[in-house]
């Protein structure tokens, strides 16, 4: 499980050091080559193996490479549901949470992410009810 910890660090460090890239051709190729590479070695959703991702989402750079990841894949697991809400509601940029809280729309569905939101809305600190209301924009947008 290490080995595939360590790949994953590798492809995502790599994945947030071609962002400074002043060719952005060969940036965003390279960028593309990776996700592909990752998602076919992507592990189930009851894998602990998962949780690499989870971490990920709460790191400034990573939470990019874990996004245009589950971008590529069908389905987000269910183990990464609230990893991803969570990562929406503390995204700072309202245009981009949008990233986050798609992939669990696309997956779960309107009602279910609409449900999780309002927990936090009811029951979360300031900035966490903050990002929950800013995100009812984009499900209700997102399920049109």
């Amino acid at each position: 499980m290490d080995s595939l910890k360590d790949y994953w660090n590798d492809k995502g460090r790599l994945f947030c050091e071609l962002n400074d890239s002043p060719n952005k051709n060969f940036a965003n190729n390279a960028k593309r080559k990776i996700i592909g590479e990752v998602c076919s070695s992507l592990p189930k959703n009851n894998s602990k193996e998962l949780e690499w991702f989870a971490k990920a989402l709460e790191d400034e750079s990573l939470k990019w490479f874990a996004v245009e990841v589950f971008k590529k894949k069908k389905a987000l697991p269910k183990k990464l549901f609230l990893s991803f809400v969570k990562a929406a509601i503390y995204e700072e940029d309202i245009s981009l949470n949008r990233n986050f809280i798609s992939p669990c729309v696309k997956t779960f569905g309107a009602a279910e992410v609409s449900k999780c939101l309002n927990f936090y809305i009811e029951n979360g600190e300031s900035l966490e009810k903050k990002g929950a209301i800013e995100l009812k924009y984009w499900v209700d947008k997102l399920s049109l």
